[in-house]
């Protein structure tokens, strides 16, 4: 977050950040922040893998079922359902993204913003 091209603490940008902010409070409420952003990004990593395995799971019951007399309904009805999900939980993460930017720009300036 602080680190310039050489992975070195950038000082003069902390300390340019620290003497911006109003007080103490503000600086812990953005290091909060910046870890709610960073919990939200796992999440919504972990699961865009799982829509991927579902959507070919979904696919391979499919391609099985056109092949063979044996059906799998209730498998395929299951992993759309857990796919639906998947997708609600996905938008909800994105909202919350959404959200943790626009109380950043409540807490900084324009100018003063911790990611440039």
């Amino acid at each position: 977050m602080f680190q310039n091209e050489n992975n070195t603490v950038d000082d003069h940008k902390i300390q340019g950040i620290v003497t911006t902010l109003n007080n103490v409070e503000d600086l812990s409420s953005l290091l909060e922040l910046d870890d709610v952003k960073d919990e939200l990004n796992t999440l919504r990593k972990l699961f865009s893998a799982q829509k991927e395995v579902i959507t070919a799971l979904v696919n391979y019951y499919e391609i099985m079922d056109s092949k063979t007399h044996k059906k799998h309904p209730q498998a395929t009805s299951w992993m759309e359902n857990a796919l639906e999900h998947v997708k609600k939980y996905i938008d909800r993460v994105k909202e919350l993204s959404e959200d943790c930017e626009r109380v950043e720009k409540s807490v900084c300036s324009p100018k003063k913003q911790l990611y440039k």
